[in-house]
């Protein structure tokens, strides 16, 4: 797609120019990096025995109930999607432990329509690969300080995702002033949006913005304090926070990628 490397720094922190040869280099320079870390993270929950019995169960075979109808399809959200590489990560995975014919539906928005033409494209590109039937819905918005996410969450309101990502994007809502606690407000607004056993998987960069607090902190802070006042969700991973959800401590986890 004539992607090229090309490093750019605090530049790349904000992926908002529409320039095509710009959005190029962020596909060749920072997809690949997005789809090791996404896919190392749904690699780590797929080692879950139980989780994925529970996915086989629930894609594979009809429920054991009068009212039990199989789910035909996983639905994906992926709020500030880029050029697609956490989607391409995660698909990887699903690719492996989930075999075919299962329908993939991603919802996927972000400030960058050139980005969300690329992601489209490659995973289009993903579909044919492997055989896949995936429908994928390109949506450009713009996070208001005054409406947060409350424009995204009236387009999606009346669907359930079983994966919902937001890698990388509330970092930038946070250093440019748009929203004081983003990590919050993407669990409460999405968090009922969720299927059964549903999981949301929010990363970042370990960083700390201009009048900021330390990126890690800040979103471990955040999504702790919801999961305390919301105990029908919980925290897998990282398991130091899933084994004790009454932590208060200000600690956090950093995980390196080689990519």
């Amino acid at each position: 797609m004539g992607a090229s490397y090309d490093v750019k720094g605090k530049e790349a922190e904000h992926n908002k120019d529409p320039d095509d040869k710009k959005v190029r280099e962020y596909l060749g320079t920072y997809f690949p990096r997005s789809y090791g870390e996404v896919r190392c993270i749904a690699e780590n929950l797929s080692q879950n025995d139980k989780y994925c019995k529970f996915l086989l169960r629930k894609y594979y075979k009809p429920l054991l109930t009068n009212h039990g109808v199989r789910k035909e399809k996983i639905s994906i959200l992926d709020l500030g999607c880029g050029t697609g590489g956490d989607i391409i990560g995660l698909l990887s995975v699903l690719q492996e432990k989930l075999p075919p014919p299962m329908q993939i539906d991603i919802w996927a928005f972000d400030v960058n329509f050139t980005a969300l033409k690329y992601m489209k494209a490659v995973v289009d590109a993903f579909a044919v690969k492997y055989d896949r039937q995936i429908n994928t819905h390109p949506i450009f918005y713009d996070v208001k300080p005054q409406l947060g996410f409350s424009q995204i969450a009236d387009d999606v309101s009346s669907l359930q995702f079983d994966y919902i990502l937001c890698c990388k994007s509330c970092s930038e809502l946070l250093s440019d002033h748009v929203l004081i606690q983003p990590y919050l407000s993407v669990a409460k607004t999405f968090s009922t949006m969720l299927a059964d056993c549903g999981i949301m998987l929010l990363l970042d960069v370990a960083s700390q913005p201009d009048g900021c607090e330390y990126l890690p902190k800040e979103m471990n802070d955040e999504l702790n304090s919801f999961i305390s006042l919301n105990t029908e969700f919980c925290t897998l991973v990282p398991k130091p926070c899933s084994a004790h959800p009454e932590c208060k401590s200000h600690c956090y986890m950093l995980k390196q990628f080689s990519v």
